[in-house]
């Protein structure tokens, strides 16, 4: 997710505050921490909405074979107008990719 280590552990220190998530510091190398899921956060987790990934491809398996092949040849137009991707920026985090405009 390209995220910076300080907002991953700022998100991690709310779970563990409010019980959904524990740490574990490993008995082997003190640096190392896992996380484990608490009984509140599998309730919690069992309630949550899916992943919109599967509606998707869902939606895309609907569709008639036809309008498949449309969606397919207007996708590769847009994609050609496209201006290359910059991969530098992949390995970025967010913020710092969105500061810097």
């Amino acid at each position: 997710m390209a995220m910076h280590q300080s907002t991953v552990s700022i998100l991690v220190n709310k779970l563990v505050t409010a019980k959904l998530v524990k740490r574990v510091r490993s008995t082997v190398d003190q640096r190392a921490v896992t996380l484990s899921i608490t009984e509140s956060g599998s309730r919690l987790l069992a309630k949550a909405p899916q992943p919109a990934r599967g509606m998707l491809y869902e939606s895309l398996h609907r569709l008639p074979e036809h309008a498949l092949w449309s969606l397919d040849g207007l996708l590769g137009q847009v994609l050609g107008r496209m201006k290359p991707v910059d991969e530098q920026s992949m390995k970025r985090p967010l913020p710092h990719i969105l500061n810097d405009k």
